[in-house]
């Protein structure tokens, strides 16, 4: 099983090959990630992206990239800032993600990508208040964000063939 670790940074995954463009020790590959990844299509199992994507230019590129190199069945681990939080408005984030941006329908008709999703959640420090969150996330979306502090949002995206394409 081929595992990647994108933009892993000091703290790569165990068991993944680590990209990323800074050198570091946890470093296996040296790779410009805004200009594609340097695998053959279809070739690796799982790729994990913590908080990496959102310091990102060209995201689209990189999804419709991370896309080619997954086998069918293969699945994006992601874990990104929320978008509220004052954290992700670092000077060098360059998207930021709510719970609509990981709407797979949005993104497969933008991108021409056959992803579904299989999992997400919103984090938030207090239980009671992440229940609240992840049990209607448009509503918090639309009215409670000032109220309930997320601080990340987390995802998995699988590779699935049978979705039909359509990009606009």
């Amino acid at each position: 099983m081929i595992s990647l670790d994108i933009g892993c940074g000091s703290k790569k995954k165990d068991g993944c090959i680590g990209i990323d463009f800074i050198v570091n020790e946890d470093l296996d590959v040296r790779a410009d990630l805004e200009h594609g990844l340097p695998f053959r299509t279809a070739s690796v199992d799982r790729i994990y992206a913590t908080h990496f994507l959102e310091h990102v230019h060209g995201i689209e590129r990189l999804l419709g990239e991370i896309h080619r190199v997954l086998k069918d069945g293969g699945e994006l681990h992601a874990i990104v800032p929320y978008f509220r939080l004052s954290g992700s408005y670092h000077w060098n984030h360059k998207t930021y993600w709510s719970w609509y941006a990981t709407d797979t329908k949005t993104t497969n008709d933008i991108l021409g990508t056959k992803y579904e999703m299989v999992w997400r959640k919103l984090i938030v420090g207090n239980s009671i208040m992440s229940s609240f969150v992840n049990r209607f996330p448009r509503l918090y979306e639309r009215f409670f964000v000032p109220f309930i502090p997320v601080e990340e949002l987390r995802f998995v995206w699988k590779k699935n063939s049978l979705i039909p394409s359509r990009k606009i």
